[in-house]
């Protein structure tokens, strides 16, 4: 991470950087615990804090730090610059918590020399910088793209939607990327009849009529470059953090998936874990086990050779049976979220860690915002999460 890169360069690394440091001392932890969630042992757990506490700190001191005030007025500026909507106050008291977390850990490293506790104290307030930086990141790169949406004359408009139109009723439309832009349009990136020579761009919800067509791309990259950037994209829950220890019981991997999908942002996340629930093959998912787990019980009331055994087995199996059901359908219903796209819209905004929250915006702006008819210059665009592979 070189220290002569820009602002907004130097915080992708230092994200990095952080993200590398959370996953070691979260694998760390995960290994001295036992099958019940508890430390067995409590000395190697205090070190293994410790020394995910020193690496952060000293990565956030070295590369963040001294960048902190520029990210922060750029990316106040770049809001500023936004046309109004609901989620903005949100953003801002996000922006002015990693103000306060800034603050506080200038002080915290003035007033104390490099120790264990110091480096505790830093930890939260790291850990807020790292909470936030899609909000800065994707506000500062407002200004590295354009801000409308292209238009195309109004014959060729209605050609290409009535193309993509018919595509989604032979089932040969393939969305790829979504997001949001500043005007809270949604823009999706899509392929016809598997012909990937060309990216057409569509602005609106894919399954309403408004849908139309803001253009033609040669590629993914030359259509990313010319459309509206992406506005970060919404949060499920605004208490749930990515970065937070996670101790859950490995006799229960259910509560993973759960809070998989509360941290989830794109549709394609949802769906690689109702897939993996269900999975009947291979790493057996969590449905696939309880219908294993149903039925062995119905196994051990037949073998009892009693009236009651045999009433307990057969409303075993019957459950069994509704299990296997349930399994297929939750498949079914997987598999469909996996041939579409989708993103949590923007105004659902994470909460702040050190400040209070924003009031809640008016209901009668609870409405998304009107789709466009095609005749009118489309204003937005939405893509798949990068940071989100399919498994």
């Amino acid at each position: 991470m070189p220290s002569s890169a820009a602002p907004v360069e130097q915080l992708r690394g230092w994200h990095r950087c952080y993200t590398a440091v959370h996953r070691r001392g979260a694998r760390a932890l995960a290994d001295l615990r036992d099958r019940y969630g508890g430390l067995f042992d409590t000395a190697a757990a205090r070190q293994a804090v410790a020394e995910r506490n020193r690496d952060a700190a000293q990565d956030f001191t070295n590369h963040l730090l001294p960048h902190a005030e520029s990210l922060l007025t750029q990316a106040h500026t770049a809001l500023a610059a936004l046309p109004p909507a609901r989620h903005h106050s949100a953003w801002k008291l996000l922006l002015d918590d990693l103000d306060h977390a800034t603050s506080h850990s200038r002080r915290i490293l003035s007033a104390q020399p490099e120790t264990t506790a110091r480096n505790a104290a830093l930890w939260p307030y790291i850990t807020t910088w790292a909470e936030h930086t899609p909000v800065v990141r994707d506000l500062i790169d407002q200004h590295h793209r354009p801000a409308a949406s292209p238009s195309l004359p109004v014959e060729e408009q209605r050609y290409w939607t009535d193309l993509v139109q018919a595509a989604q009723g032979r089932g040969t439309f393939d969305a790829f990327e979504t997001w949001y832009d500043t005007t809270g349009q949604q823009i999706t990136l899509a392929h016809l009849d598997g012909e990937d020579a060309t990216v057409l761009a569509l602005a609106g919800d894919l399954s309403n009529a408004q849908l139309h067509v803001l253009g033609h791309y040669p590629d993914q990259h030359t259509a990313a470059r010319s459309l509206p950037p992406p506005v970060p994209p919404g949060v499920l829950r605004p208490d749930v953090s990515p970065y937070s220890e996670r101790v859950l019981s490995p006799e229960v991997p259910v509560q993973d998936l759960t809070r998989d999908v509360l941290e989830a942002r794109q549709t394609g996340d949802v769906a690689d874990l109702l897939l993996s629930a269900t999975n009947g093959t291979g790493p057996a998912g969590v449905l696939a086990r309880l219908e294993e787990f149903v039925s062995t019980c119905a196994e051990f009331g037949d073998a009892l050779d009693t009236r009651d055994g045999q009433h307990f087995a057969a409303r075993l199996h019957d459950l069994a049976a509704q299990v296997s059901q349930l399994t297929g359908e939750l498949r079914a219903v997987g598999e469909d979220m996996a041939a579409t796209v989708g993103v949590l819209p923007p105004y659902r905004t994470a909460r702040p860690r050190h400040l209070p929250s924003a009031p809640p915006p008016p209901a009668l702006s609870a409405q998304r915002p009107a789709e466009q008819c095609p005749t009118t210059a489309p204003t937005g665009i939405a893509p798949r999460s990068a940071a989100s592979p399919r498994r």
